[in-house]
């Protein structure tokens, strides 16, 4: 269904090899190991076998704990984010950096990929769309739970849609609009 090399290397490790659970403890003599190797591949004149492999092996099989570890530990080592580094490589592909980033700021940035999460339970970025009405108050009932957050989700949403979310959920109709509307509310 895709003819994209990068995108079937990450379908494959994401289906075929589960990540270990959200309480697993973190290894720091592993995530000092995959700084490590990520920094080599970073630098890799002319690899054997491609980087996008070596990278998604170790993003796309750790969970989010570890995930965060190796970005602290990446920005201490080398004194640049990890996700800025690799979004500028041009050793990867636009795909393989895609799914990277979206691996590192998922794990990192909880509030970007809330944001993120919101966009696609209402249609994407696309002028016209209807989204998906139940994942999208699936996802409001979770967020609105944690206060703090939820305002900065809303606030994150705002800046980068440049609209407000409660404008946005006014567009449906019914009493599912009513739900909508007093959960993103203040």
């Amino acid at each position: 269904m895709t003819s994209s090399p990068e995108l079937i290397s990450a379908l494959t490790i994401a289906t075929v090899h589960a990540r270990p659970p959200h309480s697993h403890p973190v290894d720091p003599s592993v995530v000092v190991e995959d700084v490590q190797e990520i920094s080599r591949i970073l630098h890799v004149g002319c690899p054997i076998r491609p980087l996008h492999e070596e990278l998604f092996d170790i993003l796309l099989r750790r969970n989010d704990h570890h995930i965060a570890q190796i970005n602290l530990f990446f920005r201490m080592k080398e004194g640049k984010e990890l996700d800025e580094i690799i979004r500028k490589s041009s050793a990867f592909s636009k795909t393989a950096r895609k799914v990277a980033i979206h691996a590192i700021r998922t794990a990192t940035n909880l509030v970007d990929r809330d944001v993120k999460m919101l966009q696609e339970a209402l249609g994407g970025e696309k002028l016209i769309s209807r989204g998906n009405s139940e994942l999208l108050g699936i996802r409001i009932c979770r967020m609105h739970w944690y206060k703090q957050h939820w305002s900065r989700v809303r606030a994150g949403y705002k800046a980068k849609t440049n609209n407000e979310l409660g404008n946005v959920v006014k567009s449906k109709s019914g009493l599912f609009k009513d739900l909508m509307v007093a959960l993103v509310s203040d």
